[in-house]
Formats: C-alpha cells, structure tokens, sequence
C-alpha cells in the first residue's frame, strides 16, 4: 500500500507538469549550406574518401585548385601583392599519378641518404605523401613561395610574403596546414609553405585556437557529443516518453518482487522525467 501512495503522489505531481506533453509548433529552420567538404581531412592515417570529386579551375601560371576556393586563393594573393610582397604558387591540384611520381622521387632520395625498405618509405612520407593521403589530391591545398626564394625549407618562413601569408592566410579561408610544433599530430614535417583551405569561418576558428586541423576535428566532435548530450537532457517530453514512465511503475506495482531499491530506482526515472518537462518549458 506504501508504495501505491507514493505512486499516486508522484502521477499527481506529474499531472501537474501534463502541459508540457500538448504539442508544440514545429519550426522549420533553413537548411544550411553543406560545408562539411571544407574539412575534409587527408592525413597519413587517413586517405581521400572514395566520393570524392573535384571540379578544377584555373589559376596563375597553369595551376589548377577546387573552383569552390579558387576565388578566395586570388583575393589572398593580390591582397599580399597589394601589400609589397611577391607570392607565387610552387605547387597546386595533383593527379594521382603526379603523387606516386613525387613519393617514389622522395623514396629513393630517402635510400641515397642511407635509409632502406620501409623505413625510406616512411621518412619519404613524412615529407611528400604517400598517394592518395595527399591534400593536393583535393584540390584545397597550395604551395606557395616567395619569389625572391623558392626553396620548400625553413627558410621560406623569413620571406615577405610568407611572413604576411601566415599572417593573413586565415582572413580568406587558409591556414599553415603544417605547424612547426605539430608533427606529432599531423605526421607530415613542418612546412611554411603548404596552405589549405577549409573556409573562412574555420580559419578564423582555428587561427585563433591555435589547433591544427586535426585537433580542431577532434574538438568539433567533443562539442557536438556534448551538445547532443544537453539536448536529450532538455528535448520535450513525448506522449510516449510518457506511457513508457507508467508502464514502468504498473510493472513494479504487478510485481512480486517489489524491493525498496527498485522503487528508488523508478523514483529517480520520474524525477528526470518531470525535470525534462521543466526544462524543455525554459525560453
């Protein structure tokens, strides 16, 4: 009898909140632009997806990048002209078969200088990656030089233009893909030339995190667990939500076994579902 007084206490409590179970107005929000191929991530570990599909446009001195930032790539580089400074591409899109040549170049540059077997693969690929694990298969990455010095080493960071790209790069969509401090992470070595594009709203998010692309994936991910988690804390309450609740307590209330820790256990069940009733009512 204990229990059926409590049981009817707590259907009058949440009689109380029954409100909060009539139907609600669905808003239909817009649906936003799909610009999940901005980050689109190519690494060691992690090869372009199958679907993937690029349509080229033309840039300076016949090089090719993604026509969805071809655009952004000019404004970049006459806003750093328009600065003082000389930028020239070095490297853009490339084909499969102009990876597997530059790899197998490194390949064999890495056994000259003393590596063997895989282990020239691997240094190799620390350096040119290996094909099909480079971005400029995408068509999202560039190499860009300063024109009084095109060497790909570290000096390239103490050039004009290169000093205003990592400065600015991010204002239009870029960022330096392979920081110094982050080869850990990426697995590629640290190049001050090698830019690429995950749209504007990104780069800013990234520039000012100081993340590489990978670690700002990964935060992108936590958060969105974390939001899905506080929605299915707070979301509306359904009729069926509802009707489960009480078959739950008619179960208990049938049952021969009816233990004082099942019925906190019930008790803790309502409590969460009146605390969803009351926050789902919040503005």
């Amino acid at each position: 009898m204990r229990y059926i007084r409590k049981f009817s206490l707590l259907i009058g409590l949440t009689f109380c909140l029954s409100a909060c179970l009539s139907p609600m107005a669905v808003e239909t929000a817009a649906i936003a632009e799909d610009n999940s191929w901005q980050l689109t991530l190519v690494n060691p570990w992690t090869t372009i997806p199958e679907d993937w599909t690029v349509t080229l446009e033309k840039t300076e001195n016949g090089h090719q990048v993604d026509q969805r930032c071809a655009s952004d790539l000019a404004d970049m580089l006459a806003a750093c002209r328009d600065a003082g400074h000389s930028p020239v591409i070095r490297s853009s899109y490339r084909s499969q078969t102009t990876q597997q040549q530059l790899y197998a170049n490194k390949v064999a540059q890495m056994e000259r200088s003393g590596y063997q077997g895989q282990a020239a693969q691997d240094r190799a690929a620390t350096i040119v990656a290996r094909p099909g694990a480079s971005e400029h298969q995408l068509g999202l990455a560039v190499d860009l030089v300063d024109r009084s010095y095109q060497v790909l080493d570290k000096k390239q960071e103490t050039t004009p233009a290169q000093i205003w790209l990592m400065e600015h790069s991010w204002e239009y969509g870029f960022i330096l893909r392979y920081p110094a401090d982050k080869s850990e992470v990426t697995g590629i070595i640290y190049e001050p030339w090698h830019y690429r594009y995950v749209g504007k709203e990104n780069a800013k998010a990234i520039q000012e995190s100081g993340l590489c692309l990978e670690e700002y994936l990964e935060q992108l991910t936590q958060a969105e667990a974390a939001a899905q988690t506080s929605a299915n804390l707070t979301a509306q309450p359904t009729q069926e939500d509802w009707q489960n609740l009480l078959n739950r307590f008619y179960t208990f209330l049938c049952s021969d076994q009816q233990t004082e820790q099942a019925w906190k256990e019930l008790l803790e069940q309502g409590k969460l579902f009146l605390d969803r009733c009351a926050l789902s009512q919040i503005p």
